[in-house]
């Protein structure tokens, strides 16, 4: 016969619903200051980060802002939106400008690794003497005779 088990959401202690509350209150306030804190080292960073961003790739910066006005000749209010929340949002904005810039820097540095692995390096060289220079005499009979006796032997 098969045996069927009953479970009870009843709680004996009236406080563990409080606890939980508790428990999940302090975890949403530990994010917040998680965040507050990531967000406050992100707006003293971002001149630098944008910055940097200019140095690596500043084509990513230009491509940006060339959105935003394509952006108000298409629709204005939202282009403007996007402006407002680009001043407002410029730590967010700087950091993903920088982290967008980097990884086209990272792309263009393996893509040239690649490239000189597969064409390969050019190598310095020495010019040795021309064959004009060299003394390169045909072996005479004699020493044909002997090479091929030699061969010869290690077939035997």
């Amino acid at each position: 016969m098969a045996s069927r088990k009953e479970y009870k959401m009843e709680s004996t202690n009236p406080w563990a619903v409080v606890l939980g509350l508790l428990v999940f209150v302090l975890v949403l306030v530990g994010l917040f200051w998680i965040a507050r804190i990531f967000f406050t080292l992100l707006y003293y960073a971002s001149p630098f980060l944008l910055l940097a961003s200019l140095f690596l790739d500043r084509k990513v910066i230009l491509n940006y802002i060339q959105w935003l006005s394509s952006l108000v000749k298409r629709n204005a209010l939202l282009g403007i939106l996007a402006i407002v929340l680009s001043v407002v949002g410029f730590p967010v904005v700087s950091g993903y400008l920088f982290v967008r810039a980097l990884l086209n820097w990272r792309l263009r540095k393996t893509e040239k690794e690649v490239e000189s692995r597969q064409r390969g390096e050019y190598v310095d060289f020495e010019e040795l003497q021309s064959p004009d220079e060299l003394d390169l005499d045909p072996p005479s009979r004699a020493e044909r005779k002997r090479d091929e006796d030699e061969r010869d032997r290690l077939f035997e």
